[in-house]
């Protein structure tokens, strides 16, 4: 009895590994489970290269980790282009939004900001009270503190140009600073404008930098998260 059902056993396993071995499953998926068309864009990658992320620690212990994205031209337009791309607007639509998103950068410097704050007495970005607060240094040396933060629902496109920085931990904020059309000028000059985003508690201060970029550069990677870069 034992032996008979020793065999039945070894034919179920053999079965088991003949059958399985001759469906590669990797090769159903695409037919079962659509998995739809990758887009592909040079948005992402545009947009992605103006993000910058920062996490702040006492020792070992975690203060505050933060995560920002430029709304400088080239950001505003890539934007533009996956929501065009996403919703499927005229070039009549596109142009027009395309114009107004860049005459905001006239008038002021636009940031996303994500923070995830580990502090005893949190306040909101947005507060009077909070304990980190915001600065913007720009390439002439001039100090901007913000007209407006306010926390927001960041959009899908803006989700997707954070990348992995977007999770719910963070609370997400818009962040603009008035600028003189002088300020704008500079900042539209991508070759030669610098501008540094300043975090600062009572304690602590940590700093995001955009530094000039050329389409040529040629960047020295020193880290293997996408983030390191010199540039």
């Amino acid at each position: 009895m034992k032996i008979n059902l020793l065999n039945r056993l070894m034919l179920v396993c053999i079965t088991l590994t003949f059958f399985s071995s001759c469906i590669k499953h990797y090769e159903t998926v695409e037919s079962e489970f659509n998995q739809g068309k990758q887009l592909k864009s040079d948005s992402y990658a545009i947009g992605r290269s103006s993000r910058r992320a920062i996490t702040v620690y006492d020792e070992f212990e975690t203060k505050a980790s933060f995560a920002a994205l430029y709304l400088n031209d080239a950001t505003r337009k890539a934007y533009v282009d996956l929501y065009n791309q996403k919703r499927g607007m005229s070039y009549a639509k596109k142009e027009e939004m395309l114009k107004r998103a860049l005459e905001e950068n006239q008038h002021w410097a636009t940031f996303y900001v994500l923070a995830d704050v580990h502090e005893k007495m949190y306040a909101s970005l947005s507060e009077p009270n909070a304990v980190w607060t915001l600065s913007l240094k720009l390439h002439d040396g001039s100090i901007l503190v913000p007209e407006k933060i306010k926390e927001v629902d960041l959009e899908p496109e803006y989700q997707t140009f954070f990348g992995s920085e977007y999770n719910h931990l963070k609370t997400a904020y818009i962040v603009t600073f008035p600028i003189t059309p002088a300020q704008a000028a500079l900042l539209s000059n991508a070759q030669t404008s610098t501008v540094v985003l300043w975090m600062r508690s009572p304690t602590k201060e940590a700093r995001l930098q955009w530094k000039p970029f050329t389409a040529t550069a040629n960047h020295k990677k020193v880290d293997t998260h996408e983030d390191f870069y010199w540039c």
